[in-house]
């Protein structure tokens, strides 16, 4: 019997709740995102703790583990940025990309 899926306010808990346990992996392409638009880190976290979904979760339609990609936006340090990640339920965040929403084309 195939389980429902989470809400978005289930995924958004569990979010919040790893993000808080630093429980994020990092791909290669946003740390050189974060390099080039001269973001931290800390940034990327705080957009995830405090932030709103931009584009609600979705499942990815691929075989591998059950994941909701997402996109989250925040105002952090005085300006708006949107992070792209990924929940793996019960596990860790991971976080894709993140850009500034007024200037994406």
């Amino acid at each position: 019997m195939a389980q429902p899926g989470l809400t978005n306010a289930e995924v958004l808990e569990q979010v919040r709740r790893l993000v808080g346990q630093r429980r994020v992996t990092w791909t290669r392409h946003l740390e050189e995102m974060l390099a080039e638009r001269g973001l931290a880190k800390d940034q990327v976290i705080d957009c995830l703790r405090i932030g709103y979904f931009e584009e609600d979760p979705v499942i990815p339609n691929r075989a591998g583990d059950i994941e909701y990609k997402f996109r989250m936006r925040a105002t952090v340090d005085g300006e708006q940025i949107s992070v792209v990640a990924s929940l793996i339920p019960q596990t860790r965040v991971v976080a894709i990309t993140v850009f500034d929403p007024e200037k994406r084309n």
